[in-house]
């Protein structure tokens, strides 16, 4: 996909592949970096996801029904194409974007069968991915 970019004031990552916290003070603390297209995502909304993330890692995955996630990684599943990943890319970027656990999920469970398995499957990586990040190495 690309490789982890850092500049001033903006942190950025290769999405699906990474996702990096910031407690910088400026106005946008995190750029997701895809194709060319940033997303921003605000003080308030890195809050979110920090907490989503943090919940996920602690296996309390709280936007989805468990019996639908045992359903999505036990069906058969193929590599994303590029337009299947930008489609993920942006549904996640609308469910960052909205306010609440309650319109996060309404928002993710009216998805189509197809793009619900996808941005599932990409909800996961994305949080095994921080999960390879943030883990210190041990011995």
């Amino acid at each position: 996909m690309g490789s982890l970019k850092m500049r001033k004031n903006i942190v950025g990552f290769a999405f699906p592949k990474n996702i990096v916290k910031s407690s910088l003070g400026a106005a946008t603390d995190l750029v997701f970096f895809h194709g060319g297209k940033m997303i921003n995502v605000s003080k308030e909304q890195l809050k979110a996801v920090e907490y989503l993330l943090d919940q996920s890692t602690k296996g309390n995955h709280i936007l989805f029904d468990p019996n639908l996630v045992r359903e999505v990684f036990s069906a058969p599943s193929r590599p994303m194409t590029e337009d299947e990943a930008y489609e993920v890319e942006h549904h996640i970027e609308k469910m960052i974007e909205l306010d609440g656990i309650e319109k996060k999920k309404a928002f993710i469970e009216a998805l189509p069968i197809d793009e619900l398995y996808r941005v599932i499957k990409t909800y996961f990586n994305i949080v095994e991915n921080n999960l390879f990040e943030t883990q210190s190495v041990r011995h």
